[in-house]
């Protein structure tokens, strides 16, 4: 996936979401800074996306969305996420596109 329009969504607050909030709007904000890392460099981007929480759910329950494993929270005892979804920010409504 392309890191400029990838975000993540916890395992954990979909399972939380899909029971008690299925109807509801997700926003994304967006605001990378320019970064880089050895040889790779995502370019900056800021920017506002929404969608339903049912079009993050088609692309879970579809395998759309790739699940990662954090592998250093998986004997976590504070209750943080132990997975997340990748979700391209592209496949959502654009709101606004910010300077910066």
């Amino acid at each position: 996936m392309d890191p400029r329009y990838t975000v993540t969504f916890n395992r954990k607050d979909f399972e939380r979401y899909s029971s008690l909030y299925p109807d509801i709007l997700i926003y994304f904000w967006v605001n990378w800074t320019q970064l880089a890392w050895k040889d790779f460099r995502v370019q900056k981007l800021n920017v506002i996306c929404k969608a339903d929480f049912s079009q993050i759910a088609d692309q879970v329950d579809s395998g759309t969305a790739k699940e990662h494993t954090y592998i250093h929270r998986q004997g976590d005892t504070k209750g943080n996420a132990k997975s997340s979804f990748l979700l391209d920010i592209r496949t959502f409504q654009k709101v606004a596109l910010l300077p910066g």
